[in-house]
């Protein structure tokens, strides 16, 4: 799904299209031997410290754009605060969210794609970080 927002944000047709992108996770510890996401008390005893690591990224990166694969509520949303999020009034499925941060950076939210059509999921993401 990456590779077609890619190919679809800059038009590229070969195997370059990972080197226009950084890619990072919320949250840095995860349960090591079942793999997925933290548990609810790993990710509160981080999030203050994988905030802080998200927002140098950001700075140091200075990205125009940024696309959260995470869904809103309990996963994008805490760091997003915690950067100064300035949310659009409306948006449309499948955004959960979009707006901007206080760095300047387009910001775009949609679910997580695993077990989603995939098409709704690139075509959002695409128009709403193609706007001037």
């Amino acid at each position: 799904m990456i590779h077609e927002v890619v190919r679809r944000l800059f038009d590229v047709e070969d195997d370059s299209w990972p080197s226009y992108i950084s890619w990072t996770n919320l949250y840095k510890v995860s349960p090591g031997v079942l793999g997925g996401n933290p548990a609810d008390a790993l990710a509160e005893v981080q999030f203050s410290h994988c905030a802080k690591i998200l927002e140098a990224e950001i700075m140091a990166l200075t990205p125009r754009r940024i696309l959260f694969l995470t869904g809103f509520l309990g996963w994008a949303q805490p760091f997003l605060t915690k950067l100064g999020f300035v949310q659009d009034l409306s948006v449309e499925p499948p955004m959960e969210a979009s707006g901007h941060i206080l760095s300047g950076s387009r910001v775009a939210v949609l679910p997580h794609p695993q077990g989603k059509p995939g098409y709704p999921i690139v075509t959002a993401a695409v128009d709403y970080l193609n706007k001037a």
